[in-house]
């Protein structure tokens, strides 16, 4: 991840790009996530390139949870990786709107902008509850644990994907032992770019999840 993104960021400089928008994660800059401090590595350096920058830091990215084959609906059930702990949910749609918009109205008025992305506190448990009333079906949250994942890391033979699962069982314990402090804290710079509020989880499930009538 770092020498790829060093080598887009590089070839973008030469190409004379004026402006990148970086999609990162809602970090406090000091997370114990292998994951988490290479996207600050990044960012650190695409604010030495010399290019006009802004970053966006989505917390959970609630498709990435929901939207699943089988659906959640027809299971009856989503997982979660975190424990107990509360995290900040936004849909994969109000990134994309805030990056097009960020785009589109261009570094004058977004240059040096660091827009967090986390506008609704719930823990996996809340969510369910809040996506049965929504859809009118029962759901449950299966919440899994840093030691399953980690069980099944020496049989993953690619070592990218290795490295990748044993940042996600870093963050499970984190979640698990309540130290996920700045996750848990929310941020809505959607209302700030769009003026508007970032779309709840309700009103999300009852387009995307609610039985096709």
């Amino acid at each position: 991840m770092l020498y790829q993104s060093k080598m887009l960021i590089d070839a973008s400089a030469a190409a004379g790009v004026k402006f990148v928008v970086h999609l990162g994660v809602y970090s406090s800059g000091r997370d114990h996530i292998p994951h988490f401090g290479r996207h600050d590595m990044v960012e650190t350096y695409i604010k030495a390139s010399g290019l006009a920058w802004t970053n966006l830091h989505p917390n959970v990215i609630l498709d990435s949870v929901l939207v699943t084959e089988p659906s959640t609906t027809e299971k009856g059930s989503f997982d979660v990786m975190w424990g107990e702990a509360a995290f900040g949910w936004v849909s994969a749609a109000d990134i994309g709107t805030v990056a097009a918009a960020v785009l589109r109205e261009g570094p004058e008025k977004h240059a040096g902008a660091d827009y967090s992305l986390s506008p609704e506190i719930l823990t996996g448990p809340q969510a369910a509850a809040i996506i049965t009333e929504a859809t009118g079906i029962k759901i449950k949250c299966n919440v899994l644990t840093s030691e399953g994942l980690a069980a099944k890391l020496t049989s993953i033979p690619d070592a990218g994907t290795r490295l990748y699962l044993e940042s996600a069982v870093q963050t499970m314990r984190l979640g698990e032992s309540g130290q996920m402090h700045y996750q848990a804290t929310a941020r809505d710079d959607f209302q700030t770019v769009m003026g508007r509020p970032a779309t709840t989880l309700y009103d999300w499930a009852r387009r995307n999840l609610s039985p096709k009538t």
